[in-house]
């Protein structure tokens, strides 16, 4: 190839073989967006292989079936609920948790029972001796006896030295014993 000459390229093999996928990439696609999985009633429709133990979804709206050695599964994408099943084993204690906020102080309790007497305490000190205090009134005269009392010495009489002297012209009283 000499001398100026250009040739046309032409699309080759490989561009051959991307534009052949890009078609069909685009009808696959269109094929998956038509399809609906589940359909309408909520029913997943699928074929298991039993030689190779391969699960696929198909969708018999857009004619999809399953083969000669495959069985046709169908399953609902929420099923009815089952029983409540039996309680199971109690799981390990987990950390203990924060202190909570202190609560509110409850009402007061009953008064309990009295404590037993405790020892008797140490005497104390002398205290100081109070002020004496005002002299309170007189009492009532009692009945009776002017004269002293039996067992005093004077027994009524007067010493010597304070008897009275009779005045002049007068005679004196003796005494009598009583």
């Amino acid at each position: 190839m000499g001398g100026g000459e250009t040739r046309e390229r032409r699309p080759g093999l490989r561009a051959r073989w991307a534009i052949a996928g890009a078609v069909v990439g685009a009808a696959a696609a269109g094929g998956v967006a038509y399809a609906t999985v589940p359909d309408g009633g909520g029913v997943i429709h699928a074929c298991y292989g039993k030689i190779t133990g391969i699960v696929r979804v198909i969708d018999p709206s857009a004619g999809g079936r399953c083969f000669g050695p495959e069985l046709p599964l169908d399953w609902n994408q929420k099923g009815p609920t089952g029983p409540t099943g039996g309680v199971g084993p109690a799981g390990p204690a987990g950390p203990t948790g924060p202190t909570g906020a202190d609560g509110a102080t409850g009402p007061t309790g009953p008064p309990g029972p009295a404590g037993p007497t405790g020892p008797t305490g140490p005497h104390g000190t002398k205290g100081v001796p109070g002020k004496t205090g005002p002299t309170g009134p007189a009492g009532p005269t009692g009945p009776g006896r002017t004269r002293p009392a039996r067992g005093c010495r004077s027994r009524g009489r007067r010493s010597p030295s304070t008897r009275r002297r009779s005045r002049p012209g007068s005679r004196a009283v003796p005494q009598t014993r009583r």
